[in-house]
């Protein structure tokens, strides 16, 4: 008995739902990794507050990276705002 692969409704939903969400979240790490070194003036700043800088140094680093490896492959879109539906 084979079952049948082909694409349903309900199944075209759920794919360009997820295609959405993984758009979105990779505009928001790349915009993410793209303002983040401002965090690093701000932190600077207060370098004499924040206890323990090295480690906070260290893990806006970490998310500078992770921000950096999702949005990667981000395009920014630059055509007019009417030729973009279509």
């Amino acid at each position: 008995m084979s079952r049948d692969t082909g694409s349903t409704p309900a199944r075209t939903l759920v794919r360009s739902g997820s295609a959405g969400v993984s758009a979105a979240a990779e505009r928001l790490a790349f915009w993410t990794a793209v303002a983040f070194p401002a965090v690093y003036v701000g932190i600077a700043a207060l370098r004499s507050w924040i206890p323990a800088f090295g480690a906070v140094v260290v893990a806006l680093l970490a998310v500078n990276a992770a921000a950096l490896l999702v949005g990667h492959s981000h395009k920014i879109d630059r055509r007019e705002p009417a030729d973009r539906d279509g």
